[in-house]
């Protein structure tokens, strides 16, 4: 049997030859899952010739004016297409630096940025509330109420899931 340590808080199993049980507590939604699959896979077998049929259609049509563009503009365009590709590139790149700085900060600051995401949902519902009770037509009146249960309900989640922030911060801390 295996000896299980606990150390600051953390369990970690002595013996290598445990393995913990696999049981799945979702069946009824991979069953759902599966099914849903297998309609979309027999849905695509069924209207796919129609889509290849009207595709293929579609692509003999030429036309009526398909010479119509002048050797000018035909040499503008691809110029263009040749300039396009060096802003894709910069843009790949940024795309990439921004990705790596963002998981840095995530890994970095991730309870402030748990706790500025849960508490700026009261916050700006709260504001909603007062801007739409201000306003006073019954529609904006009627908001306000909905904005305001939702300011009610997000704040009673800050208060009821306080425990859990530990855990999300270190799943972030962890994954990003």
């Amino acid at each position: 049997m295996a000896e299980v340590v606990v150390d600051r808080g953390y369990s970690q199993i002595t013996e290598e030859t445990y393995k913990a049980p696999r049981a799945y507590k979702d069946v009824e939604w991979a069953i759902i899952w599966l099914i849903h699959l297998v309609l979309v896979v027999v849905l695509g077998v069924v209207f796919a010739p129609e889509l290849i049929r009207e595709i293929s259609l579609r692509s003999n049509q030429e036309p009526a004016d398909k010479n119509s563009m002048s050797p000018e503009v035909q040499d503008a365009v691809s110029k263009a297409s040749r300039m396009v590709i060096p802003f894709i590139g910069i843009g790949a790149a940024i795309g990439l630096g921004w990705a790596i700085l963002w998981i840095s900060i995530v890994q970095r600051y991730a309870e402030s940025l748990i706790w500025a995401a849960l508490l700026a949902s009261p916050v700006i519902f709260g504001t909603l509330t007062l801007v739409t009770l201000i306003l006073g037509s019954p529609a904006s009146i009627g908001f306000g109420i909905a904005f305001a249960i939702t300011a009610i309900y997000a704040a009673w989640i800050i208060t009821s899931q306080r425990f859990r922030i530990e855990f999300a911060q270190l799943t972030l801390e962890t994954v990003a």
